[in-house]
């Protein structure tokens, strides 16, 4: 398991937000009703949102 803090840490979580938000995009193309692909871009807002969270975590813990 890596350490929260790691540089390996901050790619893995960032990697998995990445693909969050990708497939929450995806689902927003497919979704049946215009409810459905707001909600799914909604996560994608979230998701994006945290991985910006993540690297800016990452850029201060380099500076540190």
């Amino acid at each position: 398991m890596r350490a929260p803090g790691s540089s390996a840490w901050f790619e893995q979580d960032q990697a998995m937000l990445r693909r969050r938000v990708s497939e929450s995009l995806e689902a927003a193309e497919r979704a049946g009703t215009p409810e459905d692909a707001e909600r799914h871009r909604g996560f994608a807002r979230l998701y994006e949102h945290a991985l910006q969270s993540s690297i800016a975590a990452e850029s201060k813990s380099c500076q540190a």
